[in-house]
């Protein structure tokens, strides 16, 4: 499987288990039909948490691959006008985010090891090492939607490099 894939259906089995609310959907980037909303002459349903994954690029030292994850938060503007459902979400979004971090720092947990077993099971040869928060995206309207996002970087080395 496709490692971008496989780290983003990771990433949406961890955020389902929150409180995201029972209209919000999860959208994985590239496996969008999965999706149980999208059809093709309408790519996204609001609101939602859209997660997408960057194409690996190896670390400084060339030996670890990292994979930046953007967790982003949409909602209309006109449904969503107190920010209260994008706020509602995001923490959600960040909860599952921290409980991740924490329990792969402690090494321990269901989540973490959710996440690892579900990633190393669907590409062959891949170890996660690990997990650091990236660059943060501000919130902001534009064209009609709120959004606001956060960003996980996956840590990861392969068997056969």
């Amino acid at each position: 499987m496709n490692v971008p894939t496989a780290i983003e259906e990771a990433f949406a089995d961890l955020i389902k288990g929150y409180k995201l609310g029972s209209k919000t959907i999860v959208r994985c980037w590239h496996s969008v039909r999965n999706d149980v909303k999208w059809r093709p002459d309408v790519d996204l349903s609001f609101p939602c948490v859209d997660v997408r994954c960057a194409p690996p690029k190896p670390d400084e030292i060339e030996r670890t691959l990292l994979i930046p994850c953007r967790l982003q938060v949409f909602t209309k503007s006109v449904d969503d006008k107190n920010h209260q459902s994008i706020n509602r979400i995001e923490e959600a979004v960040q909860s599952a985010c921290d409980a991740l971090y924490s329990q792969f720092i402690a090494q321990a947990g269901v989540k973490y090891a959710a996440f690892v077993t579900a990633v190393e099971a669907a590409c062959s040869g891949l170890d996660i090492g690990g997990f650091t928060f990236g660059e943060g995206l501000e919130p902001y309207d534009n064209d009609g939607l709120n959004t606001v996002g956060i960003t996980m970087t996956v840590h990861y080395s392969r068997s056969d490099f």
